[in-house]
């Protein structure tokens, strides 16, 4: 029974590394696109209602006013907002992979401070200082996503994409962000389960999902549990964040579109471990030897 199982996966597993490899030229842009999902749009929408953030947060930063009374600091304001907006430049740069790599990686580098220096702006989100563990999460998870670009540009060697480098082939940087990228994403998922069953999703969650994230954690069968989980963000999106609905609705909107960006960030991650590997600290790596 046992062997049967094990035959069951790798016919599956087969399959999706077939699929893969029929579409292998666009997965990296896609990759890429969604991974700095959030940031594009973090970028248009503080463009977009320019008029709306620069109050919100400089009554964020607010000072004192010879009255006694406390009012917007829209210098402050400005200063943090502004670089929020132009970070939509470097995100560009890194989708288009049109730099070298010592650039990208430096751009990842910005990314990493860009992160916590909007958290630092925001003093916490949504809301305003509300640092909590759901903060530390989604951070966590972009921090994930940019550790696997980085570990990609970093990579000099092959592929099982011609001309595209693989996270497994020897033990380095590479390897070891591969690794930090695979524990932040079974740490985000799994930091979310939740132990009440009422609804029919967290049953997903239990039965479908954590399965999933586990085999990519331990990097088994990265290309059909990634496919399946990347299904699964995707039917998640369009079911529960519409945030197409709440347009008329600034803070609604906000709030919708944000989860809807954060799963395309981590159908990135999934992507990166698509077309680079687990990495060699990994099972895949581990069966592939024996």
């Amino acid at each position: 029974m046992q062997a049967k199982e094990e035959t069951l996966i790798e016919k599956a597993d087969g399959v999706a590394s077939g699929w893969i490899i029929e579409i292998k030229r666009f997965i990296p842009t896609i990759a890429r696109l969604c991974i700095m999902a959030s940031t594009l749009e973090d970028s248009l929408r503080y463009w977009r209602e320019y008029g709306i953030y620069i109050n919100y947060f400089g009554n964020l930063w607010t000072k004192q006013s010879r009255s006694a009374f406390m009012e917007p600091d829209y210098f402050l304001a400005s200063f943090f907002l502004w670089p929020l907006i132009l970070k939509i430049i470097p995100a560009l740069l890194l989708i288009s992979n049109l730099c070298s790599r010592p650039v990208q990686q430096k751009l990842c580098y910005l990314f990493y401070a860009m992160s916590i220096w909007s958290m630092v702006a925001l003093q916490g989100y949504p809301g305003g200082r509300n640092w909590n563990l759901w903060q530390i999460q989604h951070t966590a998870k972009f921090w994930a996503a940019i550790s696997l670009v980085y570990a990609e540009a970093c990579e000099e060697s092959n592929s099982m994409f011609a001309g595209l480098p693989s996270l497994g082939d020897e033990w380095g940087k590479k390897t070891y962000l591969a690794l930090a990228g695979r524990l932040l994403f079974g740490f985000i998922f799994i930091s979310k389960m939740q132990f009440l069953f009422g609804h029919w999703r967290l049953v997903l969650d239990w039965v479908v999902n954590l399965p999933c994230v586990l085999a990519i954690m331990f990097g088994y069968r990265v290309n059909l549990f990634c496919c399946l989980y990347s299904a699964i963000l995707l039917f998640d999106n369009f079911y529960w964040h519409q945030f197409w609905m709440h347009w008329g609705n600034p803070w609604a909107y906000e709030h919708v579109v944000y989860s809807f960006m954060c799963n395309m960030t981590v159908i990135g991650s999934c992507l990166q471990f698509i077309i680079y590997g687990p990495g060699g600290i990994s099972l895949d790596k581990a069966l592939k030897a024996e």
